[in-house]
């Protein structure tokens, strides 16, 4: 995501009244940061450890620069210690509450909104669905995101959105976002009347590329034109869909 790109997200945070969200991959936590520079509460997976480690270093600096807030404080969870450890973390933070100056547990300072956790989203999806892993910012939220921004394995996109329609992740009024739908061309070359040139057919690189382009395609269907969902896809860099319920933008027009 560039600055453009980040932008055009704060934009729809606001136009949407967006105050919660969930993003599935963090990268380099860009998209994480811009979310919570306008009052977004976010809870950010991201599959890989390394790359966590990399933008909970970013996000904490942001923050250092932004805010003046000590390193350290930004919210660490995983998929292996969630529900293992959230006894001793409750004690834990009762313990280290005066030695912080509150930062930890203001939710209106900028690491307070942001809650970075590591696993696979598939896996940690369906225990969102029950208690929205039980993070203390959400307790006075209910059980929805305002928003969920999708910009993980592109293969997993429909399983990404069918987990969280179906799962309700989604506010009934809140939107759907997901980057990357037209996979440098590809997903688009799907429906040309004209097959692209077959230079590269047959080579490994172009079997993956066919395969994403499929799942992505199959996502856009389901999306932007499904029995659920409606969107459409905004062509900057590599395409970014919008989607939001049905019922509420019928209730919205007054049909």
């Amino acid at each position: 995501m560039h600055a453009r790109q980040g932008l055009l997200l704060q934009w729809l945070c606001r136009a949407f009244q967006v105050k919660t969200a969930l993003e599935l991959g963090t990268f380099t936590g860009y998209s994480t940061l811009c979310m919570a520079l306008v009052g977004v509460r976010v809870v950010s997976i991201e599959r890989s450890a390394g790359q966590a480690a990399v933008a909970r270093e970013f996000l904490e600096r942001a923050a250092c620069r932004l805010e003046g807030l000590r390193p350290g404080n930004i919210n660490n969870n995983s998929s292996n210690n969630n529900s293992n450890n959230n006894s001793s973390n409750n004690n834990s933070n009762n313990n280290n509450s005066n030695n912080n100056d509150n930062d930890n547990n203001n939710n209106n300072n900028l690491l307070g909104l942001m809650d970075l956790r590591v696993g696979d989203a598939r896996a940690l999806l369906p225990a969102l669905q029950a208690a929205l892993l039980q993070p203390a910012l959400f307790v006075a939220e209910g059980q929805h995101f305002d928003l969920v921004y999708i910009d993980a394995d592109k293969k997993s996109y429909p399983s990404y959105y069918n987990l969280a329609l179906r799962g309700g992740l989604v506010n009934p009024s809140g939107i759907l976002l997901a980057d990357n739908v037209l996979f440098r061309g590809h997903v688009l070359a799907r429906h040309a009347a004209e097959p692209p040139a077959q230079a590269e057919q047959g080579s490994p690189g172009d079997a993956r590329n066919q395969r994403i382009a499929a799942a992505l395609d199959a996502f856009n269907c389901l999306a932007l034109a499904g029995s659920q969902t409606e969107g459409v896809i905004l062509p900057g860099k590599d395409g970014l869909a919008v989607a939001w319920h049905r019922e509420a933008r019928e209730e919205q027009s007054g049909h």
